[in-house]
C-alpha cells in the first residue's frame, strides 16, 4: 500500500514569526554606524533582544534589516567618580548594574543598582542591556525614569563623531526618541550624585511594566526638604517630570510627601487602557509619590545618623 504523498516533497513552510528582514553583525561601533547609515530608517539595532524581538514576532515592529551589536568590545561598563560623575556603556547588562558594590555607585548613585529588581525577571535582566532600555524608550521603562530624574545625558554616536542629548530631550513620545537613523547609542553619563534618590513602582504581576512608576530625589537635612524632583512613568507618551516646588522648604514628615503626592497626581493627564483608567493612575501616583520621599527621607536619615556616630566607651 502506498501512503498518501508518498513520492512528493513535503512542502516546506517557515517557522519565523517576524516579517522578513536582513541580517547584519557588526564589528565596531564604527562599522555599525557605516551599516545604519547605509540601511537607511528601516533598519534597527539588535543588543540585548528583549524588547525588540517581542515586537517582531507580534509583528508590532518591522524593520527591514537588524544590526547586531551585541558582541562589539568596549560598551560594557561602570565607571564612577567624583569628578565625572557615573557613565554606564551602552551594553552594561541589568544584572550588572544591579549587582555592582563599587562605593562610588552605591554612594551617589545607589538608586540605580536598587531599583534594577524591577526589571522584568532574571533571565531579563541577565541578558538585557541598558543602553536597549533606554532606545526603546518606554515611558513605563525605570532606567528612562531615572535617567530623567538624574539628569542623564544619552551619548549618541554617528557618521559625524558623537554628541550628548539630555534625557529630558531624548524621549520624544511612545518608543520615540531623538537618535537619528544613522546613530546609536554608546553611552549614558550621569554627571551628578542624588544619594536620596529613590524609585518604586506598581504592576500587576512581578516582571510586567510598572502602570505607574515614581522616581524621586530629594535634599533633606535637618528635618527640612530643601528641594526636591519627581518623575512619573505610565502616565504618558514619555516619562512625565512634574512640579516639586511645593517640597522645598517643608518639614520632612509623612503629611508633607502625602501633600507632594496629591499635587503630582493633579498635574498628570494618563491614559486609559486595559490596566486602569485616568483616575486609577492618578490615585497610583499619589500614592507612589508619597512612598518614594518617606523611603528618600528614610535614606537621608540613615546617611546623617551614619555621618554623626561616635565611637563606643
Amino acid at each position: 500500500m502506498n501512503r498518501p504523498g508518498a513520492g512528493t516533497r513535503p512542502t516546506l513552510r517557515s517557522q519565523v514569526k517576524p516579517a522578513p528582514f536582513a541580517y547584519h553583525r557588526a564589528h565596531s561601533v564604527a562599522e555599525a554606524v557605516a551599516l545604519l547609515a547605509e540601511l537607511g530608517d528601516e533598519a534597527k539595532i539588535l543588543a540585548g533582544g528583549l524588547s525588540l524581538v517581542p515586537m517582531m514576532n507580534f509583528r508590532l515592529a518591522r524593520p527591514a534589516a537588524l544590526v547586531d551589536v551585541s558582541r562589539l568590545e568596549g560598551l560594557s561598563y561602570l565607571r564612577a567618580d567624583a569628578a565625572n560623575g557615573l557613565r554606564i556603556g551602552a551594553l552594561t547588562t541589568h544584572r550588572t548594574v544591579e549587582v555592582s558594590r563599587d562605593p562610588a555607585i552605591l554612594g551617589g548613585f545607589g538608586v540605580l543598582p536598587r531599583s534594577a529588581r524591577w526589571i522584568g525577571h532574571y533571565p531579563i535582566r541577565s541578558r538585557g542591556t541598558f543602553g536597549g532600555s533606554i532606545a526603546h524608550a518606554d515611558p513605563a521603562s525605570e532606567w528612562c525614569l531615572l535617567a530623567v530624574l538624574l539628569g542623564a545625558r544619552v551619548v549618541l554616536t554617528g557618521p559625524g563623531g558623537t554628541r550628548a542629548v539630555p534625557a529630558a530631550e531624548f524621549f520624544q513620545g511612545y518608543y520615540s526618541t531623538a537618535a537619528a537613523p544613522d546613530e546609536m547609542i554608546t553611552e549614558l553619563w550621569f554627571p551628578a550624585p542624588a544619594p536620596h534618590a529613590v524609585l518604586t513602582e506598581f504592576a500587576q504581576r512581578q516582571g510586567d511594566f510598572a502602570v505607574v512608576a515614581a522616581a524621586v530625589a530629594a535634599d533633606i537635612s535637618g528635618g527640612v526638604c530643601r528641594n526636591g524632583r519627581v518623575v512619573l512613568g505610565g502616565v504618558g507618551p514619555r516619562p512625565a517630570e512634574v512640579d516639586a516646588g511645593p517640597l522645598a522648604g517643608q518639614p520632612a514628615t509623612e503629611e508633607t510627601w502625602r501633600a507632594m503626592g496629591e499635587h503630582a497626581a493633579r498635574q498628570i493627564d494618563p491614559p486609559d487602557d486595559t490596566h486602569g483608567d485616568a483616575g486609577f493612575r492618578r490615585r497610583l501616583a499619589a500614592t507612589l509619590v508619597a512612598r518614594a520621599l518617606a523611603e528618600a527621607s528614610q535614606l537621608a536619615g540613615s546617611a546623617g545618623r551614619a555621618g554623626t556616630g561616635g565611637g563606643g566607651g
